[in-house]
């Protein structure tokens, strides 16, 4: 269904069947015009149906709309128009920004002209240092990176270096920034480090479970 761009189908209705007929040409009540249906297996499309009376045929035509030209106005005809107007920009946090997944995100967002704050501990970097580990590509530290992105793009990203263990910290910074929304990347997500011993297993659990839940009372 993603992929439907138009399709069309007759229905013949017998000769014999009088009060089909009749319903068929009596308008509307039976088959509008126009119709909208949210399609269960694409997420991201919206199958509009319209329908064409004949005599003893119905012929209906059908085009996929993306979810982002959902908001409609109906014309005079009653046909449905669509709205392409950009949103709004939102004041959106990136928790973990540092990382590969975050920097890429608070790029993204702030080249959207919404306005990003970074919340980070730079616990990622203190990894590979206590693992005698460097990157098979180099990374500038986060201030040189937003200074550089700055003066690329004008667009200011702000930063908060912390823990979302300490909530005191992470409320804090919900207070000063007041997002509109929040990405959480703050995870340590690698597997193989959360094995290498105990205290590293539970420095992953702790991190996880109690960062993510602070961040969800702080929300």
């Amino acid at each position: 269904m993603a992929h439907l761009l138009s399709t069309s189908c007759s229905l013949n209705i017998a000769s014999s069947s009088k009060l089909h007929s009749k319903q068929l040409h009596q308008g509307s009540t039976v088959l509008p015009s126009s119709l909208t249906l949210q399609t269960s297996k694409s997420p991201i499309k919206r199958l509009v149906l319209q329908g064409k009376k004949s005599q003893r045929f119905c012929t209906v035509h059908a085009t996929t709309l993306p979810i982002s030209q959902e908001a409609k106005t109906q014309t005079s005809s009653g046909s449905p128009q669509t709205s392409n107007e950009p949103s709004e920009p939102k004041r959106v946090m990136v928790i973990g920004g540092d990382g590969y997944c975050g920097w890429a995100t608070a790029l993204h967002l702030s080249n959207k002209n919404h306005e990003v704050a970074i919340v980070d501990s730079l616990v990622r970097r203190l990894f590979d240092h206590q693992l005698g580990l460097d990157s098979l590509t180099p990374i500038s530290s986060i201030h040189n990176r937003i200074r550089r992105w700055k003066s690329l793009t004008g667009k200011t990203i702000q930063l908060y270096i912390g823990d979302i263990c300490d909530f005191e910290f992470l409320s804090e910074t919900f207070k000063s920034f007041e997002p509109d929304a929040v990405v959480h990347f703050g995870e340590q997500r690698s597997a193989p480090y959360s094995m290498i011993d105990r205290s590293r297993a539970v420095f992953t659990q702790n991190n996880n479970v109690i960062g993510t839940l602070n961040v969800l009372f702080a929300i």
